[in-house]
């Protein structure tokens, strides 16, 4: 007996949503089929934990049609069951026989059998239940369907067959139907095996998780799950991270990119659900600072969304978020403790990355932070192998570099923290309870501390500091005489914010035309003139030791002047036409001084 009836739904808008909607590409009804014979499967495994399933796909060219076949030898429907989940979309093979064992099954039936229509015309299913008549049902993508009780009794589970239509023949060539069946049920745990006009082409997935084929501590598992990722994401990986999050049935690997990453990248994961491949570009099922690792997972627990291509926004997920996040961290931590030497490789390859999500993450940064490479006075330096009590850094390459032969000469680590992030990640050391704080040091604060001259030689070097106060005045700057090491430094300038700001005013107003000329001068008459530069002359150095004993106040101004202008220089400050001029004139006077004598 067969009854043709409509679908109770309007079925050319429901392939509407499924195609242009739903589903990112007509291949999934691939996904679609392996899901509904793999859910067959586990439904007659509940009732004989026993059973062993398997999965058949067969490509026949028929004439002028490519026919594929998706057979299973799963639990089958008997005919009230047919004319309830393959007529009312939405219904589901599980809901009434194994609502309590939902975890077993991937998908639900009736809307996933007809993503086939993207790729055919007609959906013939034949499907034997135990102790129930064979039932024949067709499909149509006009909004018909068939159902016919077939006399003979067939072998228990359901074939599926569908003719690609004429648009759709790329997805039904045996190249593409080998590859799509490997890329979605690769990790399915019954067998798929493949026919092409009967002949057998063998086996399409793996027979053990690649995790579960050797023994934790074996090289051979290593290598596997190595090989597996260079595979997978065609990457040299040299080193991955287990994790397993159970109450979410989670467990995956992380695999550690082998070369730097920008910080605002966003790597994309291969995630199964109950071993179906659910997406090969997932983007959200790790914390957003792991942007180093890239993830291949199987989940059980996680509640996918409608396409079944990705998980909804939960608690669930953030759970499983937050284990991937602590088993990196471990991972780290583990290697500072034990193989330092391999985590020094790691932060070499990811070291811009880490800084940047160590100033973003709180727990990424103290984690990190001990391990992290500054340049400093003493080379490329660990925060952890500094033995100072204060961490000294620099902010400024500049000053930095004149601040570096002063601390070198005192034995003091000084960190140049000039280049991106390192000032941040230092001061952010402040933050950290019972760390050793840190400070940023200038050339003001070495000044302050430099050992004064004696009474005595205030008193002989008084006409040598009038004159340089003449001098210097000019430059808002004033003039200091103290001790200081290295003695072949001559002077020591400390530019103040004020003098600096009035500087890049003075260079950007001789650029401007005369409207913005007029603004900027305005700014610039608005500073506060108070605070001086600083120019210390080092009674450690011959050169001033004998400056200090000139009587010729003339030949004393120009060397002091060409004094200043080198110091500008020594400390990277641009100079200005004026101050080129006055170089070359102070020089100039110099030479007529010394052919007058």
């Amino acid at each position: 007996m067969t009854r043709t009836q409509s679908f109770q739904v309007n079925l050319g808008g429901v392939l509407d949503v499924l195609s242009n909607h739903l589903y990112s590409s007509e291949q999934v009804f691939i996904r679609e089929l392996l899901q509904n014979a793999c859910d067959a499967i586990s439904a007659r495994q509940l009732k004989s934990p026993q059973f062993v399933g398997s999965i058949h796909l067969e490509l026949l060219n028929e004439g002028n049609s490519l026919l594929l076949v998706v057979e299973d030898n799963g639990i089958g429907l008997h005919e009230a069951e047919v004319e309830q989940f393959l007529s009312s979309i939405g219904a589901s093979t599980k809901r009434n026989h194994f609502t309590t064992q939902r975890d077993h099954f991937i998908g639900q039936f009736g809307i996933g059998l007809l993503s086939c229509f993207m790729v055919c015309d007609e959906i013939t299913l034949i499907t034997q239940s135990e102790g129930h008549p064979a039932v024949k049902w067709v499909g149509k993508v006009d909004g018909t369907y068939t159902i016919t009780l077939l006399e003979k009794t067939l072998s228990i589970g359901t074939k599926v067959y569908i003719a690609a239509k004429k648009e759709a023949q790329k997805w039904f060539q045996p190249a593409m139907i080998r590859q799509l069946a490997q890329k979605y049920g690769e990790m399915l745990p019954f067998p798929m095996n493949l026919n092409v006009n009967n002949q057998p082409i063998g086996r399409l997935n793996r027979s053990q998780w690649i995790w579960d084929a050797h023994p934790v501590n074996s090289g051979s598992r290593r290598l596997e799950i190595l090989e597996y990722g260079r595979s997978t994401f065609e990457l040299p990986f040299q080193d991955f991270i287990e994790f397993e999050v159970e109450n979410i049935g989670a467990k995956g690997i992380a695999y550690l990119m082998p070369h730097p990453v920008s910080p605002n990248s966003k790597q994309t994961h291969k995630v199964f659900l109950k071993r179906m491949l659910l997406s090969d570009k997932a983007d959200n099922v790790v914390p957003s600072w792991c942007i180093f690792v890239r993830c291949i997972m199987n989940v059980t627990k996680l509640r996918p969304t409608a396409s079944r291509e990705s998980f909804y926004e939960d608690a669930a997920l953030e759970t499983l978020r937050e284990a991937i996040g602590t088993s990196i961290r471990r991972y780290l931590t583990d290697l500072a403790r034990h193989q330092p030497e391999k985590l020094q490789k790691v932060l070499a390859i990811h070291e811009y990355s880490f800084k940047m999500l160590a100033l973003e993450y709180d727990d990424f940064y103290e984690l990190i932070i001990p391990w992290l490479q500054f340049s400093s006075t003493k080379g490329g330096i660990r925060i952890k192998d500094i033995t100072d009590k204060t961490i000294y850094h620099v902010p400024d390459v500049d000053e930095f570099r004149k601040i570096a032969p002063i601390a070198i000469a005192k034995s003091m680590t000084v960190i140049n923290s000039g280049y991106m992030y390192d000032a941040s990640l230092l001061r952010k050391l402040n933050s950290i309870p019972h760390h050793r704080p840190s400070e940023v040091l200038d050339v003001q604060n070495f000044i302050t501390i430099f050992e004064d001259i004696s009474v005595a030689e205030k008193a002989a070097s008084a006409d040598f500091m009038r004159v340089a106060k003449q001098v210097l005045s000019t430059f808002k700057c004033k003039p200091e005489l103290k001790y200081f090491e290295p003695q072949n430094l001559p002077t020591l300038y400390h530019m103040s914010d004020t003098v600096g700001r009035d500087r890049h005013l003075r260079n950007a107003i001789d650029v401007s035309d005369a409207l913005w000329s007029g603004i900027l001068g305005n700014f610039s008459s608005s500073y506060s003139s108070s605070q001086y530069s600083v120019l210390c002359f080092n009674m450690s150095n011959t050169v001033v030791q004998r400056l200090v004993k000139v009587k010729e106040e003339g030949l004393l101004a120009s060397i002091i002047n060409i004094l200043y202008v080198n110091a500008l220089m020594l400390g990277h400050h641009p100079l200005d036409a004026k101050e080129m001029n006055l170089l070359n004139n102070k020089v100039l006077e110099l030479i007529d001084w010394t052919l007058k004598a």
